[in-house]
């Protein structure tokens, strides 16, 4: 009898978040200041999973004071004798902050372990899969689907400016791949990361879908050491609005890391960055799908290793990219 009373208080519960989440401005602003996620929401709703009181006590705060008392007496039904702590003025204004809110303390540990053991020649590797891999299960524990990649700039040709940057690696949960991955798109001047390492500051698109045919949302943190710059740590998420506050905080703590990862040679000036235009990724393939070709070639032709073959081929290819921006804009005009 108790677990049918039980079962119906907590339909009556389902029912009142419905009702609360039901018009999509409050939902966006409810999801974003309590961090609850759209897949946990409908988990909720669809009886899958039960909500914890902590996650409550924080839609007590955030919701509307015409919800508060539907919510709170809910909440008291299938919870009796639990306690709801009214709402503060400080609460009902300030972000929510993550139950963890820091990078935890024996990962910089780990980190630091693994910078004193591995070679020189596999850190950026070592060090990239371990502080990503780290940052997705921080950030995504329900598995909402997040993207992170290490946007780095290209190093210039003696006494230019970093003109392009590319994107070196990258992890996801799904729909994305879960294992770390080499990429090489382009970007420049027109991205976002580009953006963000010119002006040497994080920065979101928390709706993408208004200017782009990708949904969700995005947000591109520097890479800094020392005051300066080698790229950026940029995550994109299928979610709207997914970067609160406290996740853009995580992000910076995560870049910081990686900036371990990466030479101090490669880190350069605000003076430095003059990014160009480069094309969108899906008129980049022609020029990328020659990489590996161009770059053997460049290792037998003039005999370089591996690493400075690599350097060599990406300057060639962004300097081409940039042509062809330069060219189509030339005739769209």
């Amino acid at each position: 009898m108790q677990d049918a009373k039980r079962s119906e208080a907590l339909k009556e519960l389902r029912e009142a978040i419905g009702t609360i989440f039901a018009q999509q401005p409050e939902r966006d602003r409810l999801l974003q200041e309590t961090h609850i996620s759209l897949s946990t929401l409908r988990r909720w709703l669809n009886g899958d999973s039960e909500p914890r009181l902590a996650n409550l006590q924080l839609l007590v705060e955030k919701c509307q004071p015409e919800a508060r008392t539907m919510l709170q007496r809910s909440i008291q039904q299938v919870w009796p004798g639990s306690a709801m702590r009214e709402p503060t003025r400080e609460s009902m204004t300030s972000k929510l902050q993550l139950p963890q809110a820091s990078v935890p303390a024996e990962f910089y540990e780990r980190v630091h372990v693994a910078l004193a053991e591995t070679p020189d020649s596999l850190r950026f590797w070592s060090v990239c899969q371990l502080v990503l891999k780290q940052a997705l299960q921080h950030l995504d524990p329900d598995l909402t689907g997040l993207l992170l990649t290490v946007v780095q700039c290209v190093p210039p040709l003696e006494s230019q400016k970093i003109r392009y940057l590319h994107e070196s690696v990258r992890v996801g949960t799904p729909p994305w791949k879960g294992e770390l991955e080499t990429r090489s798109i382009f970007l420049g001047a027109e991205s976002l990361p580009g953006a963000a390492i010119s002006s040497f500051q994080i920065l979101i698109e928390q709706n993408r879908g208004q200017r782009h045919t990708e949904r969700g949302s995005i947000a591109a943190t520097p890479i800094l050491r020392a005051g300066r710059i080698a790229g950026c740590l940029v995550a994109e998420s299928l979610q709207p609005r997914y970067f609160s506050s406290a996740l853009c905080s995580l992000l910076k703590n995560y870049a910081t890391l990686l900036a371990i990862a990466i030479d101090p040679a490669d880190f350069y000036e605000r003076v430095q960055i003059g990014l160009v235009l480069l094309p969108p990724a899906e008129e980049q393939k022609a020029v990328l799908n020659s990489y590996q070709q161009r770059k053997m070639a460049a290792m037998r032709t003039l005999q370089l290793d591996g690493t400075q073959a690599e350097l060599y081929v990406l300057q060639q290819m962004g300097a081409e990219l940039a042509a062809y921006a330069l060219q189509k804009g030339a005739i769209t005009d």
